[in-house]
């Protein structure tokens, strides 16, 4: 008979233990807490937040570094998120005013139910997906905007 884990609760605490295996795994992956909720990793071409400020939600997020600076590249960037959002299954992609009011960036999201808490494969599935669908996400954006990329990409 197969012995399953029972789902446990997903605190603070258990996040930042779940990272810190991930920093021990991951060449230069390296996390900081984002104030009482939330902790980030720089990527190259995105900041990654894992927040937890919703008890029943664990929401993994990322703020592309891209921006717009035009009305031309608004539309392109709002094109990029529609049609993220009607065919893709996920992430759920949206524009972010920036604080000068004038440009825009790129954020994008992935939430899991936690309210049942979650076990160890679950939070590991969640993130690989939640990062791949991410990320891949903001590399496809990237191609298809190169102007708004002022990064060397990996």
């Amino acid at each position: 008979m197969t012995e399953f884990e029972e789902p446990s609760p997903v605190t603070k605490e258990r996040v930042r233990r779940f990272l810190c295996e991930l920093d021990k795994s991951e060449a230069g992956f390296e996390f900081h807490e984002h104030g009482e909720h939330e902790y980030m990793f720089p990527l190259q071409s995105a900041v990654i937040f894992v927040g937890f400020q919703n008890p029943s939600i664990l929401q993994i997020r990322g703020q592309w570094r891209g921006t717009t600076n035009n009305d031309e590249d608004f539309g392109a960037l709002a094109q990029q998120v529609h049609m993220c959002n009607v065919q893709r299954s996920g992430p759920k992609a949206y524009l972010l005013p920036l604080s000068d009011g004038r440009r825009f960036g790129l954020g994008a999201e992935a939430n899991m139910v936690i309210s049942q808490g979650a076990t160890s494969d679950q939070l590991t599935h969640f993130y690989e997906v939640a990062l791949t669908m991410i990320i891949g996400y903001f590399q496809d954006v990237a191609k298809a905007l190169p102007q708004l990329v002022d990064w060397e990409e990996a």
